[in-house]
C-alpha cells in the first residue's frame, strides 16, 4: 500500500475543488455554518485486493462528490482536509480554521459540523464486451462539532448506472447515481440562512413586510416560512442567537422575497440596522429528520 502515492492523488483532487471555493460570491455577509469534509473510512482488506492506489482515488471521488454535493445546496461553507491524520483532533475541539496547513480553504471562522462516513461497497461487475457495471454503497454521517455527537446519517447506493467500457466510466456513473439524494439529505438537515434586505412596511412600532436576500434562484417556495434570529455578540465573537420572529413568504423574485410578519414584528423593526443586516439572521424552517 503506497500511501504517500494515494496522498498525492488525495491533494490533486482537493487542489481541484479548492479552486471553486475561492470562486464564491465575498460580498454578501458570512452567515452560513461551516462545514469540515473529512474522508471516509474504508476497510483495505474487503476493498483493495492487488490495486490499492487505484482504489484509494475512487476513495477521493466520493470524498469530493460529497464536498461539491453538500456545496451545491449553497447553504453551507465548506472545508476539506489536506491530509488524513491532519484534522482529527482540530474538529473535536472546534478550533479556528485559520491555518492553511490543516484546511484547504484558509478561513477564520468555526468548523460547526463534521461531515464524515465510511465506504460499504466499491465494486465492478464483469459484463463481458459491453464492459463493466459499477455499484457503489458509503454512509454519510453529520457530527456537531460542540457536543462532538452524530446528529444525522444516511446510507447512499448506486443504482441503475449504465453499463461503461472501462471501469473508471463505470465508476463515475454510478455515483452521479446518488447526487439528488445526496443533496436533499444535506438540505434536511442545513437550513437556507439569510439577512434582511429592508423593511418593506411597518407601522410605527412594528414591521409589517420585509425583503429577504433569497428568491426562486435559492429554491424558495411560498409555503416556506422563516424564523428570525437576532445574533448576540461580545468582543466582536458571536455567543448566542434568540428567535425574535417568524416571517412567511407572500411573493418571491428570482434574488429577493417579499415575507409577512407574522410574529416578532416590533423586535425586528427596532433591531434591523441596514448597516449592520447580518445582526438579525432568517433561518428557513425545516423539519429535521
Amino acid at each position: 500500500m503506497n500511501i504517500s502515492k494515494y496522498n498525492f492523488l488525495l491533494l490533486v483532487t482537493l487542489f481541484i475543488f479548492n479552486l471553486t471555493l475561492f470562486s464564491q460570491d465575498t460580498n454578501e455577509p458570512d452567515i452560513k455554518y461551516t462545514i469540515g469534509v473529512k474522508e471516509l473510512l474504508y476497510d483495505n482488506k474487503s476493498l483493495y485486493e492487488n490495486d490499492s492506489i487505484t482504489y484509494f482515488s475512487y476513495i477521493s471521488q466520493i470524498t469530493e462528490n460529497i464536498a461539491n454535493n453538500l456545496k451545491s445546496t449553497n447553504r453551507t461553507n465548506v472545508v476539506m482536509a489536506n491530509s488524513i491524520q491532519s484534522v482529527n483532533e482540530n474538529l473535536a475541539d472546534n478550533l479556528d480554521v485559520t491555518d492553511n496547513k490543516t484546511w484547504t480553504k484558509k478561513k477564520k471562522s468555526k468548523v460547526n459540523y463534521t461531515v464524515h462516513g465510511s465506504i460499504n461497497k466499491i465494486k465492478f461487475i464483469n459484463m463481458g464486451i459491453k464492459g463493466y457495471k459499477s455499484q457503489i454503497s458509503f454512509t454519510i454521517r453529520i457530527i456537531d462539532n460542540v457536543t462532538n455527537k452524530t446528529v444525522h446519517s444516511a446510507e447512499f447506493e448506486s443504482s441503475n448506472s449504465p453499463i461503461e467500457i472501462a471501469k473508471t466510466a463505470a465508476f463515475s456513473s454510478a455515483i452521479k447515481t446518488v447526487n439528488e439524494a445526496q443533496v436533499e439529505f444535506f438540505k434536511s438537515y442545513f437550513a437556507l440562512r439569510t439577512t434582511i434586505y429592508k423593511i418593506e412596511d411597518a407601522s410605527k412600532t412594528s414591521a409589517k413586510t420585509v425583503k429577504i436576500n433569497l428568491g426562486k434562484n435559492d429554491g424558495v417556495s411560498k409555503k416556506d416560512q422563516f424564523t428570525v434570529f437576532q445574533i448576540e455578540f461580545e468582543n466582536g465573537v458571536k455567543v448566542d442567537e434568540i428567535d425574535i420572529g417568524l416571517i412567511k413568504v407572500k411573493s418571491i423574485g428570482n434574488m429577493k422575497t417579499i415575507c409577512q410578519v407574522a410574529k416578532g414584528g416590533k423586535d425586528i423593526l427596532s433591531l434591523f440596522d441596514k448597516d449592520n443586516k447580518e445582526s438579525l439572521i432568517c433561518e428557513l424552517k425545516i423539519k429535521k429528520k
